[in-house]
């Protein structure tokens, strides 16, 4: 599995990008413009650029299912011209610390 784009509300043409990398309008094939809905999974985090070359605006999503109206919310339904996938991993954080007594 990996991240999903899709034309519509998580339906219509889809995508899967299974490799983390850099997607110029030239590799999305549900064309320019056209990303309605994205299933980011756990361990990935995708950002979304309304221009072409990784430039203009910006939306960071981390394992999130964000649909058309999450999008347009942020302003950014039908504006994605590229976008960027990164793997991360998970950081646990603790308040107090564990002295194992």
């Amino acid at each position: 599995s990996g991240v999903v784009i899709f034309q519509g509300d998580f339906s219509g043409t889809a995508q899967n990008f299974i490799e983390p990398g850099n997607y110029a309008v030239k590799d999305l094939k549900i064309g320019n413009n056209e990303l309605s809905a994205i299933k980011v999974p756990e361990g990935y985090r995708v950002t979304l650029y309304d221009g072409e070359a990784f430039s203009g605006r910006s939306l960071v999503l981390d394992e999130t299912n964000a649909s058309t109206s999450f999008l347009e919310s942020k302003k950014f339904n039908n504006t994605t011209s590229s976008l960027e996938i990164a793997r991360v991993q998970r950081v646990q954080v603790y308040e107090d610390a564990f002295t194992g007594t």
